[in-house]
């Protein structure tokens, strides 16, 4: 009777000391017949509140149908447990439990012990470590981004660097040859009027295409000057000329119209006709060339604040959000034809003049590029 004695001293003291929650009960009934200090303490119900009461019935244990759910699952498998179970203690404040509990025999009689573990703090920590690890992914990927985009410019500075460098020289010694094909192709037309249309389709193409190395070489030309050119010769200049200037000199293609909106009372704007022009050409050629079965040109301008805003619109097949993000990088291009410089060169010559340039487009819907130069 001695041993017995202090094996139940033993196990009372384990019981009272223990800094997890401990129920014990009734087996058959699910009564509770006992409740350790911690579990009153972690959930706020005293001895009272808990004693001779059925586990739904205590205010913590109140899903009566989950409860009883439960209880009978552990009557028949005599265990059961749950990993992270909400309880909400008698203050009404929400805390996560691991909550396992054991049938086991007492002399002639069976009981449950549930042992329940407070780990409201350890799920807390585990939140606020998954909130720093998704956290530091996003500023590694952000940081990757970063570095990749840095190294893309770092290459594309290089490229540029070289491209400099050669793009004068070069251009002047490309430009001769074409000339000497150009005067090639115009006494050709000229010698044989009644030509076959083979050779009539042959020069056609010949001239068409001497027209498109043209254009390359006119934007290396006109890169280069950009990257060496510290001033303009600005002067005071209407739009309306600016605008027949520019098409006289880059007409639009024969099955493109062109519509004019330029008010007549529009200020004088201070800019180099010039490079001007030869921003508003780079603008028409791309409308035109994004209409391949034609369409039509809008060049329309209007006066806001210190500024005037001419912008050339198109009813082509417009252009990608993630390509009119790279519109102007250079040697970035989406045509099949040409190195990526016309834009490049455009948006540094309207800045240069005091300037700048926007787009908005919509695949299928066309584009409209908006030039913004200072009134005088």
């Amino acid at each position: 009777m001695q041993i017995l004695r202090d094996s139940e001293l033993r196990y009372r003291r384990l019981f009272e000391a223990a800094q997890d929650g401990i129920l014990i009960l009734d087996a058959r009934t699910g009564m509770i017949e006992d409740v350790n200090p911690y579990l009153e303490k972690m959930l706020g119900y005293s001895r009272k509140e808990f004693l001779k009461k059925k586990l739904w019935e205590v205010g913590a244990f109140r899903d009566i149908k989950a409860s009883k759910e439960a209880f009978e699952a552990l009557q028949e498998n005599e265990y059961i447990r749950y990993e992270d179970l909400p309880l909400k203690t008698k203050a009404g404040r929400l805390i996560q439990v691991e909550f396992v509990s054991n049938v086991y025999q007492v002399g002639d009689e069976k009981v449950i012990q549930c042992n329940i573990r407070d780990i409201t703090a350890r799920k807390q920590a585990e939140a606020a470590l998954q909130l720093l690890n998704t956290e530091l992914e996003k500023r590694v990927e952000e940081r990757t981004n970063e570095l990749r985009n840095a190294q893309e410019k770092l290459l594309r500075k290089e490229k540029l660097a070289v491209l400099g460098q050669m793009a004068g020289s070069l251009g002047h010694e490309l430009r001769n040859p074409l000339g000497v094909i150009n005067n090639a192709i115009y006494y050709l037309k000229n010698i044989q009027p009644d030509a076959d249309a083979q050779i009539k389709e042959y020069l056609a193409i010949i001239e068409l295409e001497t027209h498109n190395a043209d254009k390359i070489i006119s934007d290396l030309l006109d890169f280069s000057r950009v990257k060496s050119v510290n001033s303009i010769d600005a002067e005071s200049v209407t739009v309306s000329d600016l605008v027949q200037r520019t098409l006289e000199r880059f007409p639009a293609a024969e099955n493109v119209d062109v519509t004019l909106k330029i008010p007549e009372n529009l200020p004088a704007i201070y800019v180099d006709p010039y490079q001007v022009t030869q921003v508003l050409g780079n603008l028409v050629l791309n409308a035109c060339q994004a209409m391949n079965n034609g369409g039509k040109i809008t060049l329309a301008a209007k006066k806001k604040g210190n500024m005037v805003a001419i912008s050339i619109s198109d009813t082509g097949t417009g252009i990608t959000p993630e390509n009119v993000e790279n519109l102007f990088e250079p040697l970035f291009t989406t045509k099949p034809k040409g190195i990526g410089l016309g834009l490049t060169v455009s948006q540094k010559l309207t800045e240069a003049n005091g300037g700048r340039i926007e787009v908005k487009s919509e695949p299928g819907n066309g584009s409209t590029f908006t030039v913004w130069l200072p009134i005088c």
